[in-house]
């Protein structure tokens, strides 16, 4: 078991709910993880969804239109901010990982406290990822 996963006890899902669930709900959550450590916490939430197509997890995702920005400061740490292509990374890597065939559609959401982040192109994402 990795450190993350002692950690945060993400290992598996919790069995009573594994594979039960049509809508997994997770808003400004994954931002806290690095790129590699997203990928870890994702798998178990995926373990929550039912095993048929149009379960889904449905989320609010902290982005940063431009990552040379966001890279050239320490404003943001210890967050990791996607963005779209990241994003998009994330999802087919936990697809190769897991095997799961996900759908990923996702849309900007307004957001005021986005708006005042001291970062220029920060904004929040809507996002669900479904299992085809």
């Amino acid at each position: 078991m990795s450190e993350l996963a002692w950690q945060f006890g993400i290992n598996h899902a919790p069995v009573k709910l594994k594979g039960q669930l049509g809508i997994v709900y997770i808003s400004l959550f994954l931002h806290v993880f690095n790129f590699d450590q997203q990928v870890t916490v994702a798998k178990p939430v995926l373990d929550l969804m039912a095993a048929e197509p149009g379960s889904m997890i449905v989320c609010r995702v902290v982005m940063c239109r431009d990552q040379d920005t966001l890279n050239a400061t320490t404003a943001r740490l210890p967050y990791y901010y996607h963005d779209l292509a990241s994003w998009g990374r994330l999802w087919e890597r936990v697809q190769k990982e897991t095997g799961i065939k996900l759908n990923l559609e996702s849309w900007e959401q307004e957001d005021a406290l986005a708006k005042k982040h001291p970062l220029q192109g920060i904004y929040v994402l809507g996002s669900s990822i479904r299992r085809d």
